[in-house]
């Protein structure tokens, strides 16, 4: 156990160490898990929330849809094979460009049966790592 402490010391976790999960096709990015297994919360707008429950850090999780406080769609994402790159542009208080950087992120999949309440209606659509497979009425 000292020796664990003794070699992690000197260890800091920095924001840039962090790797966000984006949910492409919800348009949500999740910057932090405090714990496995807790319920995450993230308020889009105010017509639109959602509940996670991660699995892991890459995006496995159970997800929920809110539209204007009722459940839209709900279902699993499985984690993101590896992590993606893209472009972030940082600015300054005035909002001039201040630098480009590369970022990491995870992009988990839709994967097994999702459900979306429609019209009074459930619509349900099956998922192989991304890929619909099924959809039944």
């Amino acid at each position: 156990m000292v020796l664990i402490c003794i070699l992690f010391s000197g260890f800091k976790i920095t924001s840039e160490d962090i790797i966000p999960i984006f949910f492409s096709e919800l348009g949500v990015e999740i910057r932090s898990i405090p714990s496995f297994d807790d319920t995450v919360k993230y308020n889009k707008s105010s017509k639109e929330d959602f509940k996670f429950i991660f699995l892991d850090f890459k995006g496995k999780c159970y997800c929920e849809r809110y539209l204007n406080g009722k459940l839209y769609q709900k279902g699993n994402f499985e984690s993101s094979i590896d992590t993606l790159k893209r472009y972030v542009s940082g600015r300054d208080l005035t909002g001039k460009l201040s630098s480009i950087k590369v970022q990491r992120y995870f992009e988990p999949l839709k994967n097994g049966e999702w459900v979306t309440y429609k019209n009074g209606k459930e619509i349900k659509e099956v998922y192989i790592l991304g890929i619909r497979q099924t959809t039944a009425h």
